[in-house]
């Protein structure tokens, strides 16, 4: 569903997006409170809801969802690497690819644990997983 947000970011009407969700919960809320003139009313039913109060409910919302998901963080420091081979050795990897990917592991193992053991980089023990991923980009 599209819906019209009058005068929004820099005062002007904007269309947005409302989700099935969104919209059913809005449905749910208008079924119980049946607002009027507003859909949410602020302090008197005569009056919107004030900016403000809208920006700090977000607020507050949005810190109990980095809460939650704090749970789901690794308790420790941790980096992602990402390492590619570009397309033009395709022909020759996939004839070897065996060998290449086999070099490939190795000499990223070996730069990784030389530069992480040095306290100006890292200074730290580390551990590998690998995920494979072969492109086509035809």
């Amino acid at each position: 569903m599209k819906l019209l947000v009058r005068q929004a970011k820099g005062n002007r009407d904007r269309y947005t997006i409302l989700s099935k969700k969104c919209l059913s919960m809005l449905e749910k809320y208008y079924r119980v409170f049946r607002p009027k003139d507003w859909l949410f009313t602020g302090r008197s039913p005569d009056r919107p809801i004030a900016v403000r109060t809208l920006q700090h409910a977000l607020f507050m919302k949005k810190e109990e969802w980095i809460l939650a998901k704090e749970q789901d963080v690794f308790p420790f420091q941790y980096f992602h690497a990402v390492f590619t081979l570009p397309d033009i050795l395709n022909p020759i990897v996939i004839r070897n690819k065996k060998l290449l990917y086999n070099l490939l592991f190795q000499s990223v193992k070996k730069n990784l644990l030389s530069v992480s053991g040095e306290e100006k980089y890292f200074g730290a023990k580390i551990g590998f997983s690998v995920f494979f991923i072969h492109g086509d980009r035809s």
